[in-house]
């Protein structure tokens, strides 16, 4: 099962605006009229359906979804639907990284990245996929991508704790599901490209540069007194 649910009330509703989550199929009624976690959810003849069909979509089934918000402000249109809970059972992957500041994203996954006083590296993936996913440390930076070939490969969730981040990337081509949580320090670089979503939670950052290319978004909340 998944560890932790991104909900997409997290998400701003303002139409046209992306978002990604995942969740259960809370009601369904038909694929062009659903709800995830309780929001509603359409699809047209252009969404496309990775790890299962469109015959898979019931309730209680586990997704994770990439859509935009309509024009109503309240239904999300969904581009892609992957079928989490339809794979085999998880797998949870420990990496022994330690002093690393920087983080660098390729592919899909979904990533929690926690201030705290000592380095942990958890990544949660399908057992029988394994195989497909990199993880590795390179002097201070630690990177999470698919292995060639593995495009549909869903990292299903990443948990990351560190004292200090400086900088995070997520590359083109990448469909990530990021939240950033609790950081209180003086600088942060932040780059987001790809079709992705960061968002930022309880931030205390002097110094915070962002940059989001492509159709993804970054959505950060600061602590009171932060400018």
């Amino acid at each position: 099962m998944v560890s932790e649910i991104a909900s997409i009330r997290s998400v701003p509703t303002t139409p046209g605006e992306r978002t990604l989550a995942s969740g259960l199929v809370t009601r369904f009624s038909r694929p062009a009229d659903f709800d995830l976690n309780g929001v509603p959810v359409t699809t047209d003849e252009s969404t496309q359906f990775v790890d299962g069909v469109v015959g898979d979509l019931e309730a209680n089934v586990e997704i994770t979804l990439n859509g935009e918000i309509t024009s109503g402000g309240d239904t999300v249109l969904v581009n892609e639907i992957y079928f989490d809970g339809l794979a085999s059972d998880s797998t949870t992957l420990m990496f022994d990284f330690d002093n690393f500041t920087n983080l660098s994203v390729t592919g899909f996954l979904n990533l929690i990245v926690t201030q705290g006083l000592s380095f942990s590296v958890e990544v949660m993936v399908n057992s029988d996929l394994v195989d497909n996913v990199q993880v590795t440390q390179s002097g201070n930076t630690v990177s999470f991508e698919q292995a060639v070939g593995s495009n549909n490969t869903l990292i299903r969730d990443v948990f990351v704790t560190m004292p200090v981040l400086n900088r995070i990337d997520v590359g083109a081509g990448s469909l990530a599901n990021v939240t950033l949580r609790d950081f209180d320090q003086t600088q942060m670089t932040v780059n987001v490209d790809g079709v992705s979503l960061l968002r930022g939670e309880a931030l205390s950052i002097d110094d915070l540069t962002a940059t989001v290319s492509g159709v993804s978004q970054a959505i950060l909340n600061m602590r009171a007194g932060t400018t």
